[in-house]
């Protein structure tokens, strides 16, 4: 019915990444300040670790939980859910992902969306390969993952 509940005080507009762990029900917020564990049931949070998110780009849950994996100016960065501990994989700039999610077909593999292209990332190395290269994504704004077997429609325009 397209009703909104407000889940909590805090003031989440700088948040820069975020994944939601449905095991949980928490979501991992990546904000400049830290890393926030969101209840989406009930509103709480609390911050996790020392380090701050400034440059994070965006998020995906491993698969099996308690790890996110982000995508970053700085590189692909693997954080503990649970401790916010944080190590970096690689050093590759991210800088320009509009969104990621997990591929949905059961692998440890992302699917990122970038202002020049989509990457299939393998979260185990942080290897990738471009899969799409002949459109601009500067425009997307959000990315949601649909499942394996998700369709889109689109109308075309000027027509």
């Amino acid at each position: 019915d397209g009703t909104c509940t407000k889940l909590s005080k805090g003031n989440w507009c700088s948040a820069r990444a975020a994944c939601y762990d449905p095991l949980t029900r928490r979501a991992a917020v990546f904000c400049p300040r830290g890393l926030y564990m969101l209840n989406v049931d009930d509103g709480s949070w609390s911050r996790l670790g020392q380090s701050t998110w400034v440059f994070a780009r965006a998020a995906v849950l491993a698969p099996g939980g308690g790890t996110a994996f982000v995508f970053h100016d700085h590189g692909l960065y693997k954080g503990s859910l649970s401790d916010g501990s944080s190590e970096r994989m690689t050093k590759d700039h991210w800088g320009q992902t509009m969104g990621a999610v997990l591929s949905g077909d059961g692998s440890p593999t992302a699917v990122v969306v970038y202002a020049n292209g989509v990457y299939r990332v393998d979260l185990r190395d942080g290897s990738y390969q471009r899969s799409e290269t002949k459109s601009s994504w500067y425009t997307v704004n959000a990315l949601c993952p649909l499942g394996a077997n998700a369709y889109v429609s689109t109308v075309p325009t000027g027509k």
